[in-house]
Formats: structure tokens, sequence, C-alpha cells
């Protein structure tokens, strides 16, 4: 199996002279009207369509080992964002809170003295401290993530050639406060109806497995 590597990099200082110097070839994408530079993720976007469009064969090629290892990743970090308890998730935006603090301190051009160098020593142990709690909650919701999915591992979805959804597949992943302003603006439309399908099935699965403390 042939592998082509894509790199890309912002319109301000590219790509490193390594990269540029080993590529095998440099790609522009001719811009229209008054734009001088396109979103990172939309040239991406552009050079990998047109890509599957020069190599249609290429779509999907990979074994059935990769696919299933990239399933299994894919699904158990989509899982993990939802998987916490409440007041897990409430003591991950606390900690994201206090790294954001410990940081902005820790950045401050403050003159280096005794005192300061102190200071400076227990902010970065603090620093040390949340991140290590974090990398242990994120790594024990994704064991349980792991476990949420699997079956949906042993039953994959088959592949959509159209990735236009069917009205039953739809649904917008918005918080219960925006849908219930919005509800008689948004009633009957598909994305909002709660229709259910395999979003809900899934979530409501994975649902019940974190109320119910099961793996």
């Amino acid at each position: 199996m042939k592998y082509v590597y894509c790199s890309a990099s912002n319109s301000s200082v590219g790509c490193t002279e390594e990269i540029l110097a080993a590529a095998d070839l440099r790609v522009y994408l001719p811009l229209r009207g008054f734009a001088d530079s396109l979103n990172l993720s939309v040239a991406a976007a552009l050079v990998m369509h047109e890509l599957f469009r020069l190599c249609p064969e290429a779509i999907g090629a990979m074994d059935e080992a990769e696919r299933a290892s990239l399933r299994e990743d894919w699904f158990s970090r989509l899982a993990a964002q939802r998987i916490r308890t409440p007041d897990e998730a409430r003591a991950a935006k606390e900690r994201k809170r206090a790294l954001t603090k410990v940081r902005h301190k820790l950045n401050r051009n403050t003159p280096r003295t005794p005192e300061v160098e102190a200071r400076m020593e227990a902010l970065r142990a603090e620093e040390a401290r949340l991140k290590e709690e974090e990398e242990d909650a994120t790594a024990r919701a994704l064991v349980r993530a792991k476990a949420a999915v699997a079956p949906f591992l042993s039953r994959p979805p088959a592949t959509l050639r159209d990735m236009r959804r069917p009205d039953d597949h739809r649904e917008a992943f918005v918080c219960h406060k925006i849908r219930a302003r919005n509800k008689d603006n948004w009633a009957g439309m598909p994305a909002v109806k709660g229709s259910g399908g395999v979003v809900d099935e899934a979530w409501g699965e994975l649902a019940g497995r974190k109320n119910t403390g099961e793996p």
C-alpha cells in the first residue's frame, strides 16, 4: 500500500524548510475575489477532495486491521467526551480553569528575584499536579469509553457513500437551554425533533452504562 503525505501550515510562517526540501510537489490554490488566503482546514479539505477525485480507488483503501484500529480509537474518543458524570465534567472544567490561571501567571514577564523564583517554582508544581490529575481522569474515562463502545466495534455501521444524512439520522448537538429557547422556531425540524436513530440510540446506551455504573 502506498501512502501520500500532505503537509500544510499557516499563511504567516508556512512549512519548514526541511518539509519544503523533501516535498515532491508544492501546491498552490488560486483565489478569487478579495480573499488573500484560505482557512487551513478549508485548504486541506480542498486538496484532499482533489486527490480523491484524481484517485478514487484511494477512497477507503486500508486493510481491515487498520480500519478496526482506527474505528476503535475514534469511537472511544467520541464516547469519552460523553461518558463522564456531571460531577466529573464539573471537576474537569475547574481543573482547566485553574490550569489557565496558573499558566497565565507563569507567562508574566516579572523580574526574577528570589521571592519570584520561589513563587514560580510553586506554580510549576501546581501546573504539574493539575496536568497529572487531568491525565488520570482522561485515562479513566477512556477505559470506560472503550468498554462502552465495544458492542459498536463488533457491529459497526455500514459505510456511507452518500454522506447526506437521512432525516431519521439527523441530530443537532446543541445544549438543552438553546434547544428550549428555540423550541417554537425549530418545531418539526428533523435535526432537533429528537427522532432517535443511531445517535440517540448510541448515546442512550452510553448514558445507561454511565448511570448504572456498568463498565
